[in-house]
This record gives C-alpha cells, structure tokens and sequence, in this order.
C-alpha cells in the first residue's frame, strides 16, 4: 500500500466527515483535541475556526421552510382557522410538510410573526 503523503490531512478529512454527518459537537471535540496536542495542520486549523466562531458571525436561519409556514398559517388564521393544532394539522397535510412536530411549526410561525413585526 502506498504511503499516504504529509500533504493529506487526515484530521480534517474525519472533522469533514463529521459535519456531514451533523455530528458537530464530536467534529468541534476532535478539532479541539487536535489544537491542544499542536499537531494541527492547516486544512484543520481552518476547520477549528470555522466550527468554533461559526454562530457568532452567521445571521439566525431559523427552522427550515420558516417562511413558508409561517405564510400558510397567516393566511390560514386569516381563514378563521382558530386552534393552532388544526392549523398545524392542515399544514402537514401538505406532502414536504409529514415529517414536522408541533414544536417545529410553533418555531416557524414565530419567527415569521418577528420578521413580520420588524417589516411593519
């Protein structure tokens, strides 16, 4: 088997793997770990920065499909639609919207209510 070169950075290649894999804490943890031995390479060190000071440079996204929701609850309640619950269950009645919980709607329409607030 060939040696593989100093050039590769296998570190980095695991933390990578890690955040696809939405395991951030585990790719910070490993990030750390690596700059605390001071045997980061580059490729890492850029990942460590990135993972570490990510949230407190990064806009709030808020909850996926926020705005959509948000939206359809509007109009919904503009319908007469009165108990949430029967909004949310009319919501997931749309097929790109089975899997959401009652938390995740709950999270959509108020951030879609703040957004509404701030362009009034």
């Amino acid at each position: 088997m060939a040696k593989i070169p100093d050039s590769v950075d296998l570190v980095a290649v695991e933390i990578r793997r890690l955040i696809n894999h939405k395991r951030l804490a585990e790719a910070t943890d490993l990030a750390v770990k690596t700059l605390e031995a001071g045997s980061a390479k580059s490729e890492t060190q850029k990942l460590a920065v990135t993972l570490l000071v990510r949230k407190a440079h990064r806009p709030e996204t808020g909850p996926e499909k926020w705005m959509e929701i948000g939206h359809v609850n509007y109009w919904l309640e503009a319908e007469g639609v009165k108990p949430q619950a029967l909004r949310n269950e009319k919501m997931r009645g749309e097929p790109h919207n089975l899997h959401y919980s009652d938390a995740h709607f709950k999270k959509c329409i108020s951030m879609y209510n703040r957004a509404r607030a701030e362009d009034e």
